[in-house]
């Protein structure tokens, strides 16, 4: 499947500060699912899978459905609206976790060379996630450098 014609090819995952690994699958050890977002946010703003060949499909959380969502500093006066939030953020993220995983199973009993990241593809671009979504993408990472004190990672954009 060739899915780079449709994810943004415009930038790299906009990672925030607060990033760590949501779920790994020991059945599916070739990935493993991160989210995250920044202090001032007032709940996750990103999700990415990532395998095991420094490839990551990522995905921006989309909160449009929220009217005046934030003050300036990035927080709501509303709790109710706080936790709403944080719901619908973490809504998003395991539809998108289970969604891929019952697209694998469909489909890699129907094509030999199918594998999860075909689906966790196929399933962002699908109707189910587009109220979730903001943009999404798909790009390389690889260390550069494995210094301790300053780790870094070259990212680039797939193409074609």
């Amino acid at each position: 499947m060739n899915w780079y014609k449709k994810a943004s090819k415009s930038k790299t995952a906009p990672i925030p500060e607060n990033f760590d690994v949501y779920e790994k699958s020991e059945k599916y050890p070739e990935w493993k699912l991160m989210a995250g977002g920044n202090d001032w946010e007032i709940s996750k703003s990103l999700m990415a899978f990532e395998f095991n060949k420094n490839e990551r499909v990522w995905a921006v959380i989309s909160y449009d459905k929220f009217d005046n969502f934030t003050n300036n500093s990035g927080k709501t006066n509303d709790n109710n609206q706080e936790k709403e939030a944080i719901n619908w953020a973490e809504l998003a993220i395991e539809t998108w976790i289970e969604e891929s995983k019952k697209n694998y199973k469909e489909n890699s009993k129907k094509h030999y060379e199918w594998d999860f990241k075909d689906s966790c593809i196929e399933v962002i671009d699908s109707d189910v996630m587009k109220p979730f979504i903001k943009e999404w993408g798909m790009d390389r990472y690889k260390w550069v450098s494995e210094d301790k004190n300053k780790i870094q990672k070259r990212m680039d954009v797939i193409k074609e």
